[in-house]
This record gives C-alpha cells, structure tokens and sequence, in this order.
C-alpha cells in the first residue's frame, strides 16, 4: 500500500458566496462560511445541502473559486460541511487571497470531522 501525503490546511474563517445549480436545474447563490482552505480544497458550512459532485463557483474578495463539491456531511446543530475540491486552473494562493481570520497551517481538521445525521 502506497503511504499517504498528509495535506495542509489553514483554519480560517471568511463569509463567502456559492454559486450552484440545484437538481431542478435552478441556479442558487447561498452564503457559506469559509473553515479551511488548501491549496487544491476548500471546506465550507452552509444550511443548504449541496450535493456531492454538485460543479460550485466560490466568490470571495472580488475572487472567484471554481470546483466540486465533495464530502457533504450533515450536522443537525452547524449544517453542511461540504469539501470543494478546486479546478485545476483555480488553486488557492497565500499571496493571492488571505481570508480575514487566517491561522497557519495545520493537518486537515474538516475531512476526520464525524457525520452527525
């Protein structure tokens, strides 16, 4: 069995806005708050549920993230957890964006967090 690259994350803490389509087709902008940010992932806490494999676009800062959503787990007393896993010409930079609550990087916290359903 190969051994796995630990990855990196930033605790952080920032209000942004999703942009996604529902399964009826509709577009929905919701506002999610911002929890970790990596390089290629993003993990948000929203009240709407989004669906994993759900395309996103993420606004923030006059920047806009592009990607997937992934590891969607419910708390019923927070709300969504949802991993966004970022296109490949949409990566997360230090020196381009830095969310306003910015703490150094630590092992990913968000992708251990039980599911409470």
């Amino acid at each position: 069995m190969g051994k796995q690259q630990r990855q990196f994350s930033h605790l952080c803490s920032e209000l942004v806005t999703i942009h996604y389509t529902d399964n009826l087709g509709h577009r929905q902008r919701v506002t999610a708050n911002l929890e970790e940010i990596a390089p290629q992932r993003l993990w948000l806490l929203v009240d709407a549920r989004i669906p994993s494999g759900t395309a996103a676009t993420i606004e923030t800062q006059g920047l806009t993230f592009r990607g997937y959503a992934q590891n969607v787990e419910h708390n019923r007393t927070l709300g969504w957890f949802i991993e966004v896993r970022l296109a490949k010409d949409s990566h997360w930079s230090n020196k381009q964006y830095s969310p306003e609550h910015l703490l150094p990087p630590v092992p990913s916290l968000c992708r251990h967090r039980p599911a409470t359903r």
